[in-house]
């Protein structure tokens, strides 16, 4: 038996720029005034300095409604973590390898189409995408979402979520979008989040969504299953995605699917501006005829296999951080050739599956590079090993550039 709670992650007080000063003895008036469950507070990460934490955190008197985090914030991208007992980043580099760090629940903040969109790197086992932000959304409803960018975590086989949260700077900004975290008796919620029991939104919509078997979103079923179900209280349009594939869209509030693809299934909901996000049920195991050998023989995608494996040889001479290398080295692994898997192609037509296939070796080939400039970083900071940095930067920088950095 599962319960949702309904939680904001995403919330700043008067130590932020909060414009109405809100102190914990606000929130907690208006987490019973808007029937909350579930809050946590999120301060830019610098604003929590010189004590402010322990200020803050100590003036909460039911620790079981809210949650202590930070909102790391970059002038390229900001994250939140939640879930944490102490303030740990009192540096850059602190904050910096926080958001590398695959211990903390990790939920990219307002990643799509605004002023603070995420322009960092893709990160492996991240938790979720705040495919709502109540600040932004309600500005052009729809636009302001990390839609965008939820596709693509699904499309790289990241078990994500997505989020709803308010970003509250004020008072009137509260109550407008939230996040459902479906718990049972045994589970707390920030269990459930690394479950990815999770669904995003604005309030208005209401969602059921599970397999014939029982499983809920964030689950993984086998083969055998039958249907997913869906019902969507209040939906007028409904559109059902395997990954970043759209699968159908119509014009009800309820149906159900029968899975013939591998892959994470989700679904939209929308009613005017009112809108509701699911969490993926993921399916393995299904097998059909599928279009393998011509995908793997492809000459272009052959290239930029070979591109993606060298990239991945110079990052095996550079191993740092043991924990951070290896998420990066296994993730971008998973994508090439040889380690492409026919369950992915299942019941795909040829030109889906070869441009998912491309998509991914591109994706990784990115990834990789952003990773290697992230290495190249800690190089110039620590001195380190100084042969696989020469290797790293004669691959990512042209090469009169490249000469002229080493002769200097």
């Amino acid at each position: 038996m599962y319960n949702i709670l309904k939680a904001d992650l995403h919330l700043h007080t008067l130590y932020s720029d909060n414009i109405d000063k809100l102190d914990v003895e606000d929130y907690e008036k208006l987490i019973d005034k808007y029937d909350y469950d579930l809050l946590a507070l999120t301060d830019h990460h610098y604003c929590l300095k010189n004590g402010r934490w322990d200020k803050l955190f100590d003036k909460i008197k039911d620790n079981k409604k809210f949650l202590k985090g930070y909102e790391l914030t970059f002038l390229n991208g900001h994250m939140l973590i939640i879930g944490k007992d102490r303030y740990d980043v009192s540096s850059k580099e602190d904050a910096v390898k926080e958001m590398y760090n695959s211990s903390n629940i990790r939920i990219i903040a307002h990643p799509d189409y605004n002023i603070w969109s995420w322009k960092k790197n893709m990160l492996p086992k991240i938790n979720g995408i705040e495919v709502i932000n109540g600040i932004v959304y309600w500005k052009q409803p729809g636009k302001y979402t990390g839609i965008k960018t939820y596709k693509k975590y699904l499309l790289m086989k990241q078990k994500v979520s997505p989020f709803a949260n308010t970003d509250c700077h004020r008072k009137a900004d509260f109550g407008r979008v939230c996040t459902g975290i479906i718990v049972n008796e045994e589970m707390n919620p920030l269990d459930a989040i690394k479950k990815n029991h999770v669904f995003a939104t604005t309030g208005g919509i209401n969602i059921e969504f599970q397999s014939d078997d029982g499983s809920i979103m964030g689950d993984i079923v086998n083969k055998n299953i039958n249907r997913i179900n869906w019902f969507i209280d209040g939906a007028a349009e409904t559109a059902v995605y395997n990954g970043d594939i759209l699968i159908e869209r119509n014009f009800s509030n309820k149906g159900k699917i029968k899975p013939l693809m591998n892959g994470p299934y989700w679904i939209i909901g929308k009613n005017g501006s009112e809108m509701v996000v699911t969490s993926p049920i993921w399916v393995k195991g299904l097998k059909s005829k599928t279009y393998f050998k011509q995908i793997i023989s492809d000459i272009y995608l052959n290239k930029l296999n070979r591109r993606l494996n060298i990239m991945l040889e110079l990052l095996f001479d550079f191993q740092i951080h043991d924990t951070l290398w290896s998420d990066y080295y296994n993730w971008l692994k998973l994508f090439t050739l040889e380690n492409l898997e026919e369950e992915d192609l299942v019941e795909k037509s040829y030109e889906i599956a070869y441009e998912q296939t491309k998509k991914r070796l591109t994706n990784a080939i990115g990834i990789a590079k952003g990773f290697m400039i992230y290495l190249i970083n800690y190089y110039i900071e620590s001195k380190k090993n100084r042969s696989a940095f020469t290797k790293l930067l004669s691959y990512i920088v042209p090469q009169h550039i490249f000469h002229n950095i080493i002769l200097n």
